[in-house]
């Protein structure tokens, strides 16, 4: 029997946090197909639940609400985003080589505020997305959390956006996401 506390214990714990997501992207999938993407993803707060206890999640939700904090963004809204554009994943790399991070934030617009390093790094990843945020919100004043996403993700305020624009699902899943994440605990710094 492994003593407590073990390398073997926490494997076997990792192990099994990962079976449980692995199961409920399964039911996800199968919802996804059965009840079409839309409804589905309503249904996936136990599947957000499951993402946040990966390793390494929990430090790129606090990074992103220090953050947030200090630039007076909303960290919830920004803990959104970061959910919807990469699930939280620092490694996350998208559109072909050019968006970064857990905010997947794209090169052009790091150039545009004036990054240069690596775009990897958490902690400059989390202060960039709450200082891009800052500015979007300051320069368009937005109205409403469709606005803020929409800008997030397209740079256009949501009612200017064509009858099926890619953006109004995206700012749908942002909605989502806020309804079902799990909080993160100030005092201790995990989740709550």
């Amino acid at each position: 029997m492994a003593p407590q506390g073990s390398p073997h214990r926490a494997r076997i714990a990792a192990a099994s946090v990962l079976l449980v997501g692995l199961v409920i992207a399964a039911v996800w999938l199968a919802a996804s197909i059965v009840l079409g993407t839309d409804m589905a993803f309503n249904l996936s707060a136990p599947f957000i639940a499951a993402y946040a206890l990966l390793p390494g999640r929990a430090g790129v939700r606090q990074a992103l609400r220090a953050e947030s904090l200090n630039y007076g963004i909303d960290p919830d809204w920004l803990d959104a985003i970061a959910w919807v554009e990469s699930r939280w994943n620092l490694n996350a790399v998208g559109d072909n080589g050019t968006s970064f991070g857990p905010t997947q934030l794209h090169l052009p617009t790091l150039k545009r505020i004036g990054f240069a390093g690596d775009p990897m790094d958490l902690t400059r990843d989390a202060k960039l997305a709450a200082e891009w945020s800052r500015k979007l919100m300051v320069a368009n004043a937005p109205e409403s959390l469709e606005d803020a996403a929409s800008l997030w993700n397209a740079g256009k305020k949501y009612a200017n956006l064509p009858a099926g624009h890619v953006t109004i699902g995206y700012v749908a899943k942002v909605q989502n996401a806020l309804a079902h994440l799990p909080t993160i605990d100030d005092t201790e710094g995990g989740l709550a």
